[in-house]
């Protein structure tokens, strides 16, 4: 099949992509290979800036009743101290909500735009023709080849294999990403606090169902030793590592309850 464009990748940038494209009348092959719904780690947070975005995809509304409640105000947490300021008025405000449901709403806008969905499906290779791209797709022992004229790697940076692999050697300093979803924790519903810690930093918020997102970065070497203290896994081993140097996240947490893995 020949289009104008491949996007690959179906998060909110590739999803957003196809659909502006699609409108615009270009024929749009939009390639994921996930099945959704699916979770990703991510803080889930969507400012106030960004409703006008999902407003022009026409999801807002849709995310607005899905998402956790109005952040209005945001807060610092690191060690013993914790400060908080009220966000700007006249802003308006940011609400969460999980990417299995926004990655869904957004993907099911650009392919009711017109744009043609290609999931579940990997890209294998990726191969520059005379006049555009040829990019097979493998879905599960099968193969297929499209073509088009212009590639949109919306798949992320972080990529171990295929085509858009990064391969450099690992560092101390890489930073390792983490998110849980968490029930029962201590956190008024308009607060959204950072949290800086040893080696990395994260947030909470409100995010949707009833449900507080955890989010973080934290550094390979920092990690390593966080393991050697704590033990467990290395989720548990990060969740420790901020329990022991945040007062803020240990009162927060203090009896949470973590959904799923």
């Amino acid at each position: 099949m020949r289009f104008d464009a491949c996007v690959i990748g179906s998060g909110p940038a590739g999803a957003t992509a196809a659909l502006v494209l699609a409108r615009a009348g270009w024929s749009v092959a939009l390639v994921e290979k996930a099945v959704f719904p699916r979770r990703k780690v991510c803080g889930e947070f969507i400012s106030a800036a960004t409703l006008t975005v999902l407003e022009a995809c026409g999801v807002a509304k849709d995310f607005l009743a899905l998402a956790g409640p109005p952040v209005r105000r945001v807060a610092a947490w690191a060690g013993e101290t914790m400060v908080e300021a009220p966000l700007p008025r006249g802003v308006g405000w940011g609400r969460a909500l999980g990417r299995e449901h926004l990655d869904t709403l957004l993907r099911d806008a650009a392919v009711a735009a017109g744009a043609h969905l290609c999931q579940p499906a990997e890209v294998a290779a990726l191969e520059k023709i005379a006049d555009g791209h040829a990019v097979t797709l493998r879905r599960g022992d099968e193969t297929d080849i499209i073509t088009a004229h212009s590639v949109i790697a919306a798949c992320g940076s972080w990529n171990a294999k295929g085509p858009f692999a990064i391969d450099t050697p690992p560092a101390p300093s890489d930073l390792f990403a983490f998110k849980a979803h968490l029930r029962g924790v201590v956190l008024p519903d308009d607060l959204m606090p950072l949290l800086v810690f040893p080696g990395g930093y994260g947030g909470m918020v409100h995010s949707d169902g009833g449900r507080v997102s955890l989010s973080c970065c934290i550094r390979r070497d920092v990690l390593a030793r966080a393991r050697a203290r704590h033990g467990g896994k290395a989720a548990e081993a990060v969740l420790a590592h901020i329990r022991a140097h945040i007062r803020g996240a240990r009162v927060a947490l203090d009896g949470a309850v973590m959904e799923d893995a």
